[in-house]
């Protein structure tokens, strides 16, 4: 989406790709979803093809799901990068882990990740953790939180 468009425009179309003839994506109460069958039968791997960032289906809530596919979509655009929507400290930690950031920008937030964050220091030693007004370095992962567990405090940061 244009970034010339305005904030506006953009929340409501950038995730035009994803939509279809509903307003707005249903919500799934579902945790998982049928696997695709090619005919006859045959069932293949649900990951075949499959593109986080465009998932042409849903397989697995956990992955994936309209709402938050849909969400990522829009503040990616917003941000000019990328989003990603999560819950559970699993995924929280699985993020560390993918990106091995040599910096962490963060601050306050939910005791639990804070946690994870020490727990991967046990493993990692060598990265360093700076409060979100610290200069910011190339590769630095940034963790914003909002609203802000426990207090709902919402923070509104300038990209």
């Amino acid at each position: 989406m244009a970034k010339s468009q305005k904030v506006e425009t953009r929340l409501i179309h950038a995730d035009h790709e994803f939509a279809d003839d509903h307003i707005g994506p249903a919500i799934s109460v579902s945790t998982t979803f049928r696997y695709p069958e090619i005919g006859g039968g045959e069932w293949r791997h649900v990951a075949t093809g499959w593109d986080n960032l465009r998932p042409n289906r849903h397989f697995y809530s956990r992955e994936t799901v309209a709402t938050s596919t849909r969400v990522e979509k829009i503040l990616g655009d917003l941000h000019g990068g990328y989003a990603l929507i999560y819950s559970a400290l699993k995924a929280e930690s699985q993020v560390l882990v993918h990106l091995d950031p040599k910096r962490i920008a963060l601050r306050d937030g939910y005791s639990g990740f804070h946690h994870i964050v020490g727990d991967y220091r046990r493993i990692n030693p060598s990265l360093k953790v700076i409060d979100l007004d610290d200069e910011l370095c190339s590769g630095d992962l940034i963790w914003l939180e909002t609203p802000l567990n426990p207090t709902g405090e919402v923070r509104l940061e300038r990209a």
